[in-house]
């Protein structure tokens, strides 16, 4: 297995994760994200800038991924915007490894903190989250639909050296 970021080309890889853990977006499943929501994302990390960057890791097998993570960083704050894992590969501490190396890119970045949004009910993904040290710090009645709240998470960055699949955090004069 590797851990890489991920780029335009990996749309086929990305969407694979995408319909086996959320469902078809052409067949109404709304918790799926579209195919081109995502290729902005995967563009918008090929094109990542000093003060603002994208970084959507990727978790490859044999040509297969078996998890993504996107990850969105302005300024102070880093948005984890989605973690998946396939199915038949979850228990195996994937989504721990690519949340932790969200983190240590995000904190090479000068990031202080990580928000997130995840299911009220969502057990798994609250004891990974709650393990990498993240609280909650609101509620979001219905941000799921009718009676599915979320709850928005907030954990704390450490000051550090730039680590991340991409090298050094890049900025304005190595970027160009």
């Amino acid at each position: 297995m590797t851990m890489r970021a991920a780029g335009p080309a990996d749309l086929d890889r990305v969407m694979g994760v995408e319909l086996e853990s959320f469902g078809d977006w052409s067949k109404g499943r709304r918790t799926a994200w579209s195919p081109t929501a995502w290729q902005a994302d995967l563009d918008a990390a090929a094109e990542s800038r000093a003060v603002t960057g994208r970084l959507v890791l990727i978790e490859v097998d044999d040509d297969r991924a078996l998890g993504v993570a996107d990850f969105h960083h302005v300024a102070e704050t880093c948005d984890l915007d989605r973690i998946m894992v396939l199915p038949a590969a979850r228990g195996a501490g994937l989504a721990g490894d690519l949340l932790e190396s969200g983190m240590r890119w995000a904190a090479g970045r000068g990031a202080r903190r990580m928000i997130l949004e995840t299911h009220d009910e969502n057990v798994a993904a609250l004891r990974l989250y709650r393990s990498h040290g993240f609280t909650t710090i609101s509620r979001r009645p219905g941000y799921y639909g009718p009676g599915r709240d979320a709850l928005v998470m907030s954990a704390p960055l450490p000051a550090g050296e730039p680590a991340s699949p991409e090298g050094p955090a890049r900025t304005e004069e190595n970027h160009v």
